[in-house]
């Protein structure tokens, strides 16, 4: 699991990472095929998630093939405008078609006021 601060994201401008996951035990990619990926950024204060996305929603994309444990995260840039800027807290959960499912993601982002656009 990964826990800490993520790299900063402007509320002015889309937000996008990628993650690669591999077997710690035998090093080779995780399948992907079948799984569920969800991702929640909540204020810290309220604890009211802002942003959510899956896989089902399409802001979650598994890699082609699946087998290669890629996906990509990306949230639009009017979905960023929302976000004041600050400190928020982030959560992201993998569950494989076999069930195993684990908290890859516990950490905080922080949001900048991108300053340029509307």
């Amino acid at each position: 699991m990964y826990t800490g601060n993520l790299a900063a994201a402007s509320n002015r401008a889309r937000w996008t990472f990628s993650v690669e996951l591999t077997d710690p035990v035998t090093d080779l990619p995780v399948d992907l095929t079948g799984a569920t990926i969800e991702l929640a950024v909540r204020d810290q204060q309220s604890k009211q998630p802002l942003l959510t996305g899956s896989n089902s929603d399409g802001k979650i994309t598994i890699g082609t093939p699946a087998t290669a444990g890629a996906f990509t995260v990306l949230f639009s840039r009017d979905a960023m405008a929302n976000l004041a800027d600050g400190m928020l807290d982030v959560g992201l959960r993998v569950t494989l078609a076999s069930g195993a499912d684990f908290q890859l993601i516990v950490g905080t982002l922080p949001v900048l006021d991108g300053i340029l656009g509307t």
